[in-house]
């Protein structure tokens, strides 16, 4: 096994045939629905409002398999929002009040 192999995500080549973007760019299709959901104001936004938001903008990357044009899938969010994305606005938010 290469070390390329070894790198590999697990699922990843399942989400590429389903037409999925990779971690980041959906981070960034996220952050985009956040800033919709919350318009010029710094405020809270219901995780609710940010998921059909996604999938209003992005119904293939954010819809229910099988229903991506009807039906948005909350758990292709979950994951960002409470893993990754979470933990890079906490280390943002650190670099920002030590500096």
């Amino acid at each position: 096994m290469s070390s390329k192999d070894r790198r590999r995500i697990p699922g990843s080549e399942r989400q590429h045939e389903q037409g999925k973007s990779s971690g980041r760019k959906r981070r960034q299709m996220i952050l985009l629905a956040m800033r919709k959901v919350a318009g010029d104001a710094t405020r809270l936004c219901a995780y609710e409002d940010i998921v059909v938001e996604a999938w209003k903008l992005f119904p293939q990357e954010f819809g229910l398999r099988g229903y991506a044009d009807k039906y948005p899938d909350s758990s292709d969010l979950h994951k960002p929002l409470y893993g990754s994305l979470k933990r890079e606005a906490t280390s943002a938010c650190r670099t920002r009040s030590s500096g």
